[in-house]
């Protein structure tokens, strides 16, 4: 029956269709192969209990579970160390989301690269849902910013390889020349962007303009909320009861 069941499968996956066969479509053998070893290995295993006992069943149990070790050592390591580093790593918005979710409570984070490079690709949404970011692209961005988060600093997030890579970053250098700088790279070891974090106090002392309108927002903030607290503790004596 099994044999049937691993040909039938053979013969549909390559006779009855047009192009050549491939594993996709005999998958459904696999199945038959694991239950063939099992049947294989439970008939063994009885074999050599009824004639050693004991001993002979543990004779045999080593060497079945050190397979099986084997064979998971391998699968781990073809797909951590093979297959997510060498042939398939992480594309550059998976990376770009990583980063951005480790650094997003601390950071505005503006992203300046090619067209198509934001925080609003798949694995950001994802990742990192009503990201606080600015999508540069390849558009320009005025230096030094005058908009400053409260209480944030400033993550730019410099797409490596576009024509203009030196230039943007040597413009957010000379205004904010006290920022710590990184590479972000896939598991290959290639480069994906540059991160240039900027802190709250240094975007302040570049723009102290911007800085003031900042406090006197946030205190106008401050005074709206007070009032309606206020206004919600002034209750009338029936209304309070």
């Amino acid at each position: 029956m099994l044999g049937g069941w691993v040909w039938l499968t053979l013969f549909v996956g390559s006779a009855m269709t047009v192009d050549a066969l491939f594993s996709p479509r005999v998958l459904l053998a696999l199945p038959a192969l694991a239950i063939a070893v099992a049947l294989v290995l439970d008939g063994a295993w009885h074999g050599v209990t009824r004639l050693t006992n004991q001993a002979g069943t543990l004779v045999f149990t080593l060497p079945v579970l050190a397979v099986l070790g084997l064979a998971l050592q391998a699968n781990v390591h073809d797909y951590f160390d093979v297959q997510v580093v060498e042939r398939q790593p992480a594309g550059r918005f998976t990376v770009l989301a990583n980063y951005a979710q480790t650094i997003a409570d601390r950071y505005r984070m503006y992203a300046i690269g090619r067209e198509d490079w934001s925080l609003t690709n798949e694995p950001s949404r994802f990742l990192l849902p009503n990201a606080d970011a600015v999508n540069v692209r390849n558009t320009g961005l005025a230096l030094p910013l005058a908009s400053i988060p409260a209480n944030k600093g400033v993550a730019f997030l410099v797409e490596n390889g576009v024509p203009d890579f030196d230039q943007r970053l040597a413009l957010i250098q000379r205004t904010y020349p006290n920022g710590r700088q990184a590479v972000q790279a896939q598991s290959s070891g290639n480069p994906v962007f540059t991160s240039y974090l900027v802190e709250n106090t240094d975007l302040v002392a570049a723009n102290p303009s911007a800085g003031g309108r900042r406090t006197v927002a946030h205190r106008r903030g401050l005074a709206r909320l007070r009032g309606g607290a206020a206004a919600r503790a002034r209750v009338s004596p029936r209304s309070g009861r």
